[in-house]
């Protein structure tokens, strides 16, 4: 918080008024606010001087000064006033209200008859020495510093601030003052979720377009993509049942899973496809597809959640952070199993899909002719060739198995590892 160009030579101390007895006070209201620092102010105080030589000659110790200063300026109840039916609370306001409030008067100490100190000290007017020192663009501000409660939301929390600033903007704008955002610690977080954001969309996005190349169908690939988002929409439920935010942590673990969630439902869907390119009606494929798939889908999908669950509950401060991401990652692919096994055979069944048919040559020939078809297909071939080719490489591994082991096993011979002393 600085003065604008207006007010330009205001002083430190009404800077320090308007930060703490107007701002302060109106931002410590604001819901999900912890607590409001402020830096850089200069703070009053009445600086008293004592001078020792004339002390000692009325016979007065320092402390006995000190005291009287303290027990003068305070208001103390006097007990209770009866106005009819009521009853009123007196007390003596004695607080000092100006520098003269601390100059000399007449004094006494306990067994001694009242004295004048007149003498012996005078107040004037102080500042305390700064401990804190806020600077912005080279020139002396005062600073706060918004903590968000424990527990809370940073976002919400500087999102309901910059809302209040706005609105007390006009009366700040009066008091010739303007607040200027030095540091936002939110700004970190949004661009953190914006970036996980894009990296979700974005790898749906590609996944479904590869799906799409190597299933060769737009039928196939709608059906194998839906696994996305009911997986998805499922996964916040779940996050809403156990108060889970949108953080940087179960964003990370829901863009992990993007390309997780739609592997079963791939393998299932082209099972099915193949049983049904086999001569068989389409519900007996969807079933018999769904049943021979059904164990290698199954010990994939335990295996990735023997990988994900452990990491959820994990100990210490590392677990408590890495528990959502744990159980957002493997509740996302436990629900793409449940898809894969339900939705997937269920639409393959009831919604044929009539746009590839399987010619003489053992090879698809799409009815549709357009560039993206085209394009479609040409991948499909480059594919077959390389299908061959690895097709082939395998025959041959398996033909040569004391060769290809002997290969392995000179990878692992002791003078293939670098050995380095232990200091």
């Amino acid at each position: 918080m600085k003065p604008d160009a207006k007010h330009a030579g205001m002083n430190d101390r009404e800077l320090t008024r308007i930060a703490e007895d107007f701002l302060k006070r109106r931002i410590e209201n604001i819901p999900g606010v912890g607590k409001v620092d402020p830096a850089g102010v200069s703070t009053r105080e009445i600086l008293v001087q004592i001078d020792p030589q004339k002390l000692e000659a009325k016979g007065l110790a320092l402390q006995a000064v000190k005291s009287a200063l303290a027990s003068d300026t305070m208001a103390i109840p006097s007990g209770n006033l009866l106005q009819g039916s009521r009853e009123v609370s007196v007390k003596v306001d004695a607080k000092a209200r100006s520098v003269d409030d601390f100059n000399p008067r007449d004094r006494g100490q306990q067994g001694r008859p009242p004295h004048r100190a007149a003498g012996s000290g005078q107040g004037c007017g102080w500042h305390q020495e700064k401990r804190s020192l806020a600077r912005l663009d080279g020139k002396d501000v005062v600073a706060l510093e918004i903590q968000r409660q424990t527990g809370g939301n940073t976002v919400a929390m500087v999102t309901a601030v910059e809302k209040a600033l706005h609105e007390l903007k006009p009366e700040l704008q009066k008091q010739g003052v303007e607040v200027v955002t030095a540091k936002d610690n939110a700004r970190f977080i949004i661009n953190n979720v914006e970036d996980v954001n894009i990296s979700i969309y974005v790898g749906g996005l590609l996944t479904v377009i590869i799906v799409f190349f190597f299933l060769k169908s737009w039928r196939s690939t709608l059906i194998t993509s839906l696994t996305l988002p009911v997986s998805v929409i499922s996964t916040f439920i779940v996050m809403r049942a156990l108060d889970f935010t949108l953080n940087t942590m179960t964003l990370m673990g829901l863009s992990l899973a993007i390309g997780i969630l739609i592997d079963d439902a791939i393998v299932v869907r082209e099972n099915i496809t193949r049983h049904a390119e086999m001569g068989k009606d389409h519900v007996t494929a969807a079933r018999e597809g769904t049943a021979e798939i059904g164990p290698a889908v199954i010990a994939t999908t335990l295996s990735i959640l023997a990988v994900f669950v452990p990491v959820a509950f994990m100990g210490g401060i590392v677990g408590k952070f890495f528990f959502p991401f744990g159980i957002v990652v493997a509740f996302a692919v436990a629900v793409s199993l449940f898809v894969s096994f339900t939705l997937d055979p269920m639409l393959s069944a009831v919604w044929p899909d009539p746009e590839h048919e399987k010619s003489a040559d053992g090879h698809v020939h799409y009815k549709g002719r357009n560039w993206i078809m085209r394009s479609v297909e040409a991948f499909g071939r480059v594919l077959d060739r390389w299908e061959q080719f690895y097709k082939k490489a395998i025959e041959w591994a398996l033909e040569h198995r004391w060769t290809v082991m002997g290969a392995g096993r000179g990878q692992l011979l002791p003078g293939h590892w670098a050995a380095a002393p232990i200091t």
